[in-house]
């Protein structure tokens, strides 16, 4: 699932930045080769509760594409029960994915309000990366 999210960001990524030449057009055979690099996860936590209930799942990436030296930085939003939702691109396109799994434009977005969009919250939330816990060997 996520390999077949990656390619299809990486089309849309080709498509947005208006860098598909004739040598790098995708045909059903042809495989985009890239790198993932910087990982970073963050909770959506709801700032106007005391209990600062989670509301979803944020993770930053940045993307290497072959043939295309500039790095580009993708997050994918998942919901609290971390089912993917959507993500959102650097030039703030922010797509939610319907009942069929299928990728769907929601717009144009600054990151906190696709993030809105993409999980139908209203509130106030603030970002806390997520610290992973340290392994204790028995």
């Amino acid at each position: 699932m996520k390999k077949m999210l990656l390619v299809f960001t990486a089309i849309v990524l080709l498509v947005n930045i208006s860098c598909i030449t004739k040598s790098q057009r995708i045909g059903p055979k042809k495989e985009i080769k890239h790198e993932e690099r910087d990982l970073v996860c963050k909770e959506i936590r709801m700032a106007d509760s005391k209990q600062h209930e989670i509301v979803g799942y944020l993770e930053e990436s940045t993307i290497v594409f072959s043939g295309n030296p500039v790095p580009k930085k993708i997050c994918y939003i998942m919901d609290a029960s971390l089912r993917l939702a959507g993500f959102f691109m650097e030039n703030g396109a922010t797509y939610h994915y319907d009942s069929k799994g299928n990728p769907v434009k929601r717009g144009d977005f600054a990151l906190e309000n696709a993030i809105r969009s993409v999980l139908g919250f209203q509130g106030a939330f603030y970002l806390q990366k997520l610290e992973p816990e340290p392994f204790i060997d028995k």
